[in-house]
C-alpha cells in the first residue's frame, strides 16, 4: 500500500493506523519503507490538525491512542540507521516528536561492569601518581616535576567518567558527539590506557627521569651551585633508588655542605651497588670523610674494603681505576699516619707514589711519616710543594706545612 494525501483528518488518521498496524506486525527489524510510511503518515495527520478545523473528541482520542502505540515502536524505529538521516534531510519541527526518538542505549545493561572496571584502573592510576608525587617533589619544585605531576593527575580526573563530578562534566563535553550508550565503555578504555601508560612510565621511564636529574645535578655542581645540585640529586635518588651514581654524587654534595652524617649514609648505600668503579669511589670517600672527622680507626675498614675490591687488570687499563687506587692508598696511608703506624703508612704512600708520581698528597703525607721516623724528608717536602694544588683544601694545608718546613 502506498502513501496517499488525505482530504481530511479522519482519512489521515485511518491511513496512519493502517501503516502503524503493519509496523506492529512486522519483525524486530522491519524494512525502512515500512517505518518511513508510518512517520510520513503521522506528518499528514499533523498537517490536517494544523488547519484548525473542529474535530470530534472521539477522533482525537483515537489519535492519542495511536500515538501511544507508535511510541512503543521506538526501538524498531531508532534501530534503523537511516532514521537520523531522514530527520536531517526533512528537517521537521521540534513539535514533530515522532522524528526525535532517542537512539537505544544498547550497552546500559553493562554500564555497572564498565564503571567498576574503570574504578579499578583509576585506582591503579591514582596509586601510581601518589607514589610518584613525593619522588618528584623530594628535591623541591621545578617545571619538569610540576608537569610530571599535573599532567597525569588531570588525565585521571578527565577519565574518571561517571565516578566524579569533574569526570562527568568532562565526559559530557568530550563525548557529546558520540553515542551516549557507549560513554561508559569509552571511559573504561581510556582509564585502562591511562593506567597502562602510567605503569609503563613507572617501570621503564623513571630511570630516564633519574638520569635527567642526575645530569642536571652534575651541571649545577660543576657551576658551584650546590643547593640546585642537591635538589636534582635528591630527585634522581627518589626516582631510581638503585642508581649508585646518584647516591655517590649526592654524598659528595652533602660532604661539601658539611652534612657529614648524610654524606656517610649515601656512600654506604653506593658501596652496596654493582658498579665496581662507583663502589670503589664510595669506599674511598667514606674513608676520607671519617679521616676528616678524626675517626682514623673507623676509616681503615672502608678503605681496606675498597682496596681489596680492586681489580688489578682494570687498574692497568683504566685511568679512572688508577685514580681511585691512588686515592685509596693515599687515604690508608694517611689514616695509618694518624694512628702512628708509620711503617704501614710509609709502605702505602710509597705504593701510591709509584702509581702516580705527579700527585702531591702522597708526598706531603710521606714527608710527615719520614719526619716521625727521624728520616730525611726534604725530597718529599719539595715534591709536595712542586705538585700541590692550593685550590684543594687538603693540599692547601700540607703546602703551608711544607713551606714552613723548608724555611
Amino acid at each position: 500500500m502506498s502513501l496517499r494525501a488525505p482530504d481530511n483528518l479522519y482519512s489521515a488518521i485511518a491511513q496512519y493506523q493502517e501503516f502503524l498496524v503493519q509496523l506492529e506486525q512486522s519483525s524486530t527489524a522491519p524494512q525502512p519503507q515500512e517505518i518511513f510510511q508510518v512517520l510520513r503518515s503521522r506528518d499528514l495527520v499533523q498537517a490536517q490538525l494544523s488547519k484548525g478545523k473542529p474535530s470530534p473528541d472521539s477522533l482525537l482520542l483515537r489519535l492519542i491512542e495511536l500515538d501511544q502505540r507508535l511510541q512503543k515502536q521506538e526501538s524498531k524505529i531508532t534501530y534503523l540507521t537511516e532514521y537520523p538521516n531522514w530527520r536531517k534531510s526533512l528537517n521537521p519541527t521540534d513539535a514533530s516528536w515522532w522524528w526525535y526518538f532517542s537512539p537505544p542505549k544498547r550497552s546500559t545493561k553493562l554500564d555497572w561492569l564498565w564503571n567498576g572496571l574503570s574504578l579499578v584502573f583509576l585506582t591503579i592510576s591514582v596509586s601510581l601518581i601518589v607514589d610518584g608525587i613525593p619522588r618528584f617533589l623530594s628535591g623541591g619544585l621545578d617545571i619538569a616535576s610540576v608537569l610530571a605531576i599535573i599532567i597525569p593527575s588531570l588525565l585521571t580526573l578527565l577519565t574518571s567518567g561517571a565516578l566524579t563530578p569533574i569526570g562527568r562534566e568532562a565526559r559530557k563535553y568530550l563525548f557529546q558527539k558520540l553515542d551516549q550508550s557507549r560513554w561508559s565503555l569509552i571511559s573504561l578504555v581510556l582509564s585502562f590506557l591511562l593506567a597502562l601508560s602510567l605503569i609503563i612510565i613507572h617501570q621503564f621511564f623513571f630511570d630516564n627521569f633519574a638520569v635527567y636529574f642526575q645530569n642536571q645535578g652534575l651541571n649545577f655542581y660543576k657551576q658551584g651551585q650546590l643547593e640546585q645540585a642537591l635538589s636534582n640529586y635528591q630527585k634522581a635518588v627518589a626516582l631510581d633508588p638503585n642508581d649508585e651514581r646518584s647516591h655517590y654524587y649526592l654524598g659528595i654534595v652533602y660532604e661539601d655542605l658539611q652534612q657529614f652524617d648524610k654524606a656517610t649514609t649515601e656512600y654506604q648505600i653506593a658501596v652496596k651497588q654493582d658498579n665496581s668503579l662507583t663502589k670503589l669511589e664510595a669506599y674511598n670517600n667514606w674513608g676520607h670523610l671519617l679521616i676528616l672527622q678524626q675517626e682514623y680507626t673507623q676509616a681503615i675498614a672502608p678503605l681496606i674494603e675498597g682496596k681489596n675490591s680492586l681489580d688489578e687488570s682494570q687498574v692497568k687499563t683504566s685511568e679512572e681505576f688508577q685514580k681511585v687506587k691512588y686515592a685509596l692508598l693515599k687515604n690508608l696511608g694517611w689514616a695509618q699516619l694518624e694512628l702512628k703506624n708509620y711503617s704501614e703508612a710509609k709502605s702505602l704512600l710509597q705504593d701510591a707514589i709509584a702509581l702516580n708520581s705527579t700527585q702531591a698528597p702522597a708526598y706531603c703525607l710521606l714527608a710527615q711519616v719520614l719526619e716521625a721516623q727521624k728520616e730525611e724528608a726534604l725530597t718529599a717536602w719539595n715534591s709536595c710543594i712542586a705538585y700541590a694544588d692550593s685550590g684543594k683544601p687538603d693540599e692547601y694545608l700540607w703546602l703551608s706545612i711544607a713551606r714552613e718546613k723548608l724555611k
